[in-house]
């Protein structure tokens, strides 16, 4: 990866260069002809600093890069660690009374919902709670708690 910044910042250095001598030749010598010494010292500042900016700019992308999937990797994490915690849960409730357990089994539900949702990359999840009262749940919302 570091090997094709460089590449790419050699080539754009290397097409500043090119462009500031063509510049120099067809200003100097065709226009003025004034056939002088060629200008290097600031054609070869101006190459050397196209080379840090774009080796600087490259490496920025590269870096939000790593960090988005460092991210997508903390997600995938969080996501099966609470999957795995709900399913203990639902083990857990099964033993119980049926009446004080259907609002766990319910509640699982919507979290497992809400997470399928996120997964799927969806911006709302609808889900029923005690079949009287319907729940929205936003991605955003979800994101936020």
């Amino acid at each position: 990866m570091t090997l094709r910044i460089i590449g790419y910042s050699l080539l754009m250095s290397f097409a500043v260069l090119i462009v500031a001598l063509t510049l120099q030749w067809v200003i100097y010598d065709d226009w003025l002809h004034d056939p002088g010494p060629l200008r290097l010292v600031g054609t070869l500042l101006a190459s050397a600093i196209a080379f840090g900016f774009t080796r600087h700019w490259h490496m920025q992308m590269r870096e939000k890069e790593l960090e988005a999937e460092r991210r997508f990797q903390l997600i995938a994490e969080m996501n099966d660690k609470i999957r795995n915690a709900l399913q203990k849960i639902e083990c857990l409730s099964y033993g119980g009374a049926s009446e004080s357990t259907d609002g766990i089994h319910e509640a699982v539900e919507i979290i497992d919902i809400a997470l399928r949702g996120m997964a799927d990359g969806s911006t709302s999840v609808t889900a029923s709670f005690n079949s009287t009262t319907n729940l929205k749940v936003s991605s955003d919302e979800i994101a936020l708690r």
